[in-house]
């Protein structure tokens, strides 16, 4: 595979994570996120209690009530539609992504695996609103976001690095050519030095000095050729 095919996957994959639902979904997990840290204090504070049996019984009660609130925050700001439709629509997009790549990695097992956990969660939770299934949903839920969140950097810096930018003079012009089959290395070079050849006849017929405006290289990939080049 080529770096403008992975190129193009990357910018599917990155349109899907930036569109306005997933945004509204990440938001979501956001407040999951906010409410794990919450979460985590309140704990603190309970294993943290050394004094007597009402002081720890005090903290108990304290902490139930902060999951309550928890609960109360989930059910008013994070809708089920919003959730399911999302988890859906990112697992086709990273279906499609691993489909089209034909490779598959550890790290998108790992998130397919937090889709549907998360999905399984929250349906819990939706039905009986415990304790247990808000400490799961929260847990799950931050979980998935810092990894989406990461993949997000990571196609970013990815598709950043193999859709570089080379920058000429707006007199000039480009021209990118993908011809899908393998070379033995002589015919590779054929196929490079028949661009050349092509470039200096049109030189030639339109008057350009070929010393002033050579052709230069872009990018080139082997395997199948994929080549760039302006002048």
């Amino acid at each position: 595979m080529q770096s403008f095919q992975v190129v193009e996957q990357l910018e599917t994959l990155r349109n899907v994570l930036k569109s306005t639902e997933i945004n509204a979904f990440m938001d979501c997990l956001s407040i999951l996120n906010d409410c794990r840290n919450q979460l985590n204090t309140s704990i603190v504070n309970l294993l943290d209690s050394n004094a007597d049996a009402n002081t720890t019984t005090q903290h108990l009660i304290t902490h139930r009530k902060n999951i309550t609130n928890l609960q109360a925050e989930i059910k008013t700001r994070i809708k089920p539609k919003l959730v399911f439709t999302s988890l859906e629509r990112l697992r086709t997009a990273f279906s499609v992504f691993v489909e089209e790549l034909n490779q598959e990695a550890a790290y998108i097992n790992t998130i397919y695996c937090q889709f549907i956990e998360l999905e399984n969660v929250y349906d819990k939770f939706i039905q009986d609103y415990s304790y247990s299934s808000t400490v799961e949903l929260v847990y799950s839920g931050t979980d998935l976001f810092h990894s989406l969140k990461n993949t997000e950097d990571i196609s970013t810096i990815i598709w950043v690095n193999l859709h570089n930018q080379y920058e000429y003079n707006n007199s000039l012009g480009s021209l990118s050519l993908y011809l899908d089959s393998e070379y033995t290395y002589n015919n590779f070079i054929k196929k490079l030095e028949a661009f050349q050849k092509l470039y200096s006849l049109l030189c030639f017929i339109l008057h350009i000095s070929e010393s002033d405006f050579p052709l230069r290289i872009a990018k080139i990939e082997s395997g199948s050729l994929f080549v760039k080049i302006f002048g």
